[in-house]
């Protein structure tokens, strides 16, 4: 009588969660031996035949972060929605909602990820709670930085504009720019040095030399006698600020603004 209530309620009788841990506990023990694949099957059989148990939404749980790592994420979102689905509250729940957070992360969405992290701090424990709070602090900040970057995307778009129209305009005076004759060696020179540094650093001193070469190309392919004082003084501002954009571009997605806060927080060196 007991166990035909507790399956019209949907829950477990002890004796199934203690099978369906005992599963588990196995698949624990002989996931070095078996492999990933293995185990990814064996946890989904598990998660089949004890819908109603801790163990089958630990093992939905387990089985999601393993497509994480194979790089399956909506494999591993449906894996960790169905989890959530079967254990709406609790430590379980907060970890499911957690790896939601983390697979949105990767997606780059992050106000989802921010979403996900509070429906997390709702149920988890106290454990949990400064990781919730440190993933989140990412998010939010990647929010800020993908402000910052469309900012500078527009500098970038208005600044060009300008640049091609004064050149359409002086097509009859225009020439090579002495100043990319000048700096190019420099930058040169720089991304040599950049073969030792890290692999961000290194993309993000490509990008942006070759952005600001584009750069002076098109501010000076004008000849000097034909630019007004004034021009000139406007010009060298647009330049600098441009430059200053494309930096935080090619920084941010060759990731060394991640690597720079890294740096920053633990107090060490980049090697």
């Amino acid at each position: 009588m007991v166990g035909l209530l507790l399956v019209l309620c949907g829950l477990a009788s002890p004796l199934d969660e203690a099978t369906a841990a005992a599963q588990l506990a196995a698949a624990e023990h002989d996931f070095a031996r078996a492999g990933r694949p293995a185990t990814e099957r064996r946890l989904t059989a598990l998660a089949e035949e004890w819908p109603t148990t801790i163990a089958g939404a630990r093992a939905l749980v387990w089985r999601g972060e393993l497509y994480v790592e194979d790089r399956d994420l909506p494999a591993a979102k449906a894996s960790f929605l169905l989890a959530r689905s079967r254990v709406p509250e609790g430590e379980l729940a907060a970890l499911a909602a957690r790896d939601l957070g983390n697979v949105a992360l990767i997606e780059r969405q992050w106000q989802e990820a921010i979403a996900r992290f509070d429906e997390a701090a709702r149920s988890a424990p106290p454990a949990l709670t400064d990781e919730l709070r440190q993933r989140k602090a990412f998010a939010i900040n990647e929010v800020r930085r993908d402000r910052w970057e469309l900012g500078a995307w527009l500098i970038l778009l208005v600044v060009v504009a300008r640049f091609v129209g004064a050149a359409i305009l002086a097509r009859r005076s225009l020439g090579w720019p002495r100043e990319v004759t000048f700096v190019a060696p420099l930058y040169a020179l720089l991304a040599v040095a950049a073969l030792r540094v890290v692999p961000a650093a290194r993309a993000t001193i490509l990008y942006a030399g070759l952005g600001s070469l584009a750069l002076l190309g098109l501010a000076f392919a004008p000849r000097h006698d034909v630019r007004r004082r004034g021009r000139a003084i406007l010009d060298g501002a647009l330049l600098l600020l441009a430059t200053s954009a494309i930096l935080y571009v090619a920084s941010r997605r060759a990731g060394l603004l991640d690597a720079l806060g890294t740096t920053f927080e633990e107090g060490v060196l980049i090697r």
